[in-house]
Protein backbone atom coordinates (compact mmCIF):
# COMPACT_ATOMS: atom_id res chain seq x y z
CA UNK A 1 0.00 0.00 0.00
CA UNK A 2 1.57 3.32 -1.01
CA UNK A 3 1.20 6.71 0.69
CA UNK A 4 -1.79 7.70 -1.46
CA UNK A 5 -3.67 4.51 -0.55
CA UNK A 6 -2.87 4.99 3.11
CA UNK A 7 -4.10 8.56 3.09
CA UNK A 8 -7.35 7.63 1.37
CA UNK A 9 -7.82 4.75 3.81
CA UNK A 10 -7.67 7.18 6.72
CA UNK A 11 -10.29 9.42 5.15
CA UNK A 12 -13.00 6.79 4.68
CA UNK A 13 -16.72 7.38 5.18
CA UNK A 14 -16.04 9.13 8.49
CA UNK A 15 -13.11 10.53 10.43
CA UNK A 16 -12.06 11.50 13.95
CA UNK A 17 -14.33 14.56 13.77
CA UNK A 18 -17.33 12.24 13.38
CA UNK A 19 -16.39 10.42 16.56
CA UNK A 20 -15.59 13.66 18.37
CA UNK A 21 -12.78 14.83 20.60
CA UNK A 22 -13.40 11.89 22.90
CA UNK A 23 -11.83 9.64 20.27
CA UNK A 24 -8.60 11.62 20.41
CA UNK A 25 -8.45 11.94 24.20
CA UNK A 26 -9.51 8.57 25.59
CA UNK A 27 -6.74 6.76 27.48
CA UNK A 28 -7.64 3.61 25.55
CA UNK A 29 -6.38 2.57 22.14
CA UNK A 30 -9.21 2.68 19.60
CA UNK A 31 -9.25 1.47 16.02
CA UNK A 32 -12.03 1.54 13.45
CA UNK A 33 -12.10 -1.16 10.77
CA UNK A 34 -14.13 -1.17 7.56
CA UNK A 35 -16.45 -3.99 6.51
CA UNK A 36 -13.52 -5.81 4.89
CA UNK A 37 -11.54 -5.74 8.13
CA UNK A 38 -9.03 -3.03 7.20
CA UNK A 39 -8.10 -0.35 9.71
CA UNK A 40 -9.40 3.04 8.63
CA UNK A 41 -8.85 5.11 11.76
CA UNK A 42 -6.73 4.91 14.92
CA UNK A 43 -6.48 7.23 17.88
CA UNK A 44 -3.17 8.52 19.32
CA UNK A 45 -3.14 5.97 22.16
CA UNK A 46 -3.33 3.03 19.75
CA UNK A 47 -0.58 4.61 17.65
CA UNK A 48 1.60 4.75 20.76
CA UNK A 49 0.69 1.21 21.83
CA UNK A 50 1.82 -0.33 18.54
CA UNK A 51 4.59 2.17 17.72
CA UNK A 52 3.15 3.25 14.37
CA UNK A 53 1.46 6.40 13.09
CA UNK A 54 -1.99 6.56 11.49
CA UNK A 55 -0.74 6.52 7.93
CA UNK A 56 1.34 3.41 8.59
CA UNK A 57 -1.57 1.71 10.38
CA UNK A 58 -4.11 2.39 7.62
CA UNK A 59 -5.12 -0.74 5.80
CA UNK A 60 -3.79 -3.15 8.43
CA UNK A 61 -6.01 -5.95 9.67
CA UNK A 62 -6.30 -6.58 13.42
CA UNK A 63 -4.31 -9.81 13.31
CA UNK A 64 -1.31 -7.97 11.83
CA UNK A 65 -1.07 -5.76 14.94
CA UNK A 66 -0.78 -8.56 17.47
CA UNK A 67 1.93 -11.05 18.43
CA UNK A 68 2.23 -13.84 15.83
CA UNK A 69 1.11 -16.43 18.40
CA UNK A 70 -2.17 -14.51 18.85
CA UNK A 71 -2.80 -13.73 15.17
CA UNK A 72 -4.96 -16.77 14.35
CA UNK A 73 -7.28 -16.20 17.32
CA UNK A 74 -7.68 -12.52 16.41
CA UNK A 75 -8.33 -13.35 12.76
CA UNK A 76 -11.06 -15.84 13.72
CA UNK A 77 -12.65 -13.55 16.32
CA UNK A 78 -12.79 -10.69 13.87
CA UNK A 79 -13.97 -12.71 10.87
CA UNK A 80 -16.76 -14.49 12.74
CA UNK A 81 -17.83 -11.58 14.87
CA UNK A 82 -21.63 -11.75 15.38
CA UNK A 83 -23.85 -8.97 14.06
CA UNK A 84 -26.39 -9.31 16.86
CA UNK A 85 -25.16 -6.25 18.75
CA UNK A 86 -23.12 -8.13 21.32
CA UNK A 87 -19.51 -7.28 21.92
CA UNK A 88 -16.73 -9.83 22.08
CA UNK A 89 -13.56 -9.59 24.13
CA UNK A 90 -10.35 -11.40 23.36
CA UNK A 91 -6.98 -11.31 25.07
CA UNK A 92 -3.94 -10.77 22.90
CA UNK A 93 -0.53 -9.19 22.91
CA UNK A 94 -0.14 -6.10 20.79
CA UNK A 95 3.20 -6.14 19.02
CA UNK A 96 5.15 -2.90 18.77
CA UNK A 97 6.66 -2.23 15.36
CA UNK A 98 9.72 -0.46 16.75
CA UNK A 99 10.84 -2.91 19.48
CA UNK A 100 10.50 -6.50 20.61
CA UNK A 101 8.10 -5.33 23.32
CA UNK A 102 4.59 -6.71 23.55
CA UNK A 103 1.63 -5.52 25.58
CA UNK A 104 -1.11 -7.82 26.86
CA UNK A 105 -4.49 -6.25 26.16
CA UNK A 106 -8.16 -6.93 26.41
CA UNK A 107 -9.38 -6.29 22.87
CA UNK A 108 -13.07 -5.43 22.73
CA UNK A 109 -14.82 -5.86 19.38
CA UNK A 110 -18.07 -4.02 18.73
CA UNK A 111 -20.17 -2.60 15.89
CA UNK A 112 -20.65 1.11 15.17
CA UNK A 113 -24.37 1.04 14.39
CA UNK A 114 -24.73 4.82 14.34
CA UNK A 115 -22.47 5.25 11.32
CA UNK A 116 -23.64 4.99 7.71
CA UNK A 117 -21.67 1.79 7.12
CA UNK A 118 -23.27 -0.48 9.72
CA UNK A 119 -20.66 -3.16 9.09
CA UNK A 120 -17.95 -0.93 10.51
CA UNK A 121 -16.28 -2.46 13.54
CA UNK A 122 -14.78 -0.61 16.47
CA UNK A 123 -11.97 -2.15 18.49
CA UNK A 124 -10.87 -1.02 21.94
CA UNK A 125 -7.46 -2.09 23.21
CA UNK A 126 -6.98 -1.69 26.94
CA UNK A 127 -4.01 -2.96 28.88
CA UNK A 128 -5.43 -4.61 31.97
CA UNK A 129 -3.96 -6.43 34.93
CA UNK A 130 -6.15 -9.43 34.14
CA UNK A 131 -4.40 -9.77 30.79
CA UNK A 132 -0.87 -9.89 32.12
CA UNK A 133 0.91 -13.14 31.40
Amino acid sequence: MDGTDRESATTGSFDAATLGPLFERLPTGIAVFDHEGHLTLANPVLEHMVGQNRLDLAGHELHTLVHPDDASACRRAFAFFPRDGTDRQIKARLARADTEAELWCAIQLGWLHSLPNTRTRLTYCSPTSSCLA
